[in-house]
């Protein structure tokens, strides 16, 4: 049942790594999370071809998907940057701030 559920998963998933890599031109995606490391390398193992998208560079550093190695930790991880990413993210406000008339 779980073999099943991987090969479906893992035709789906070869479409919206297609679509990720079109919108935002990553160097690379990297799937993580609660799944096993098993689990995890037997989805990426089984998608098939990925379609082509402008990530299919011939001179790429990275594989176009991979494993993480932060496992169960990741979302932890994610919201404990969360702070800092405030911090650092510059605001552009649209609109002037407000202005007492004298």
């Amino acid at each position: 049942m779980v073999e099943e559920w991987i090969g479906e998963a893992a035709s789906h998933l070869s479409t919206v790594v297609g679509l990720l890599e079109n919108i935002f031109d990553p160097e690379t995606i990297i799937f993580s999370g609660t799944f096993s490391d098993v689990v995890m390398d037997e989805l990426i193992a089984r998608m098939p071809a990925l379609p082509p998208s402008v990530a299919a560079r011939a001179n790429r550093r990275q594989p176009r998907v991979m494993r993480g190695q932060t496992g169960q930790y990741t979302a932890a991880l994610g919201a404990a940057a969360l702070p800092l990413f405030e911090i650092l993210t510059p605001k552009l406000e649209t609109s002037p701030p407000d202005q007492q008339v004298a």
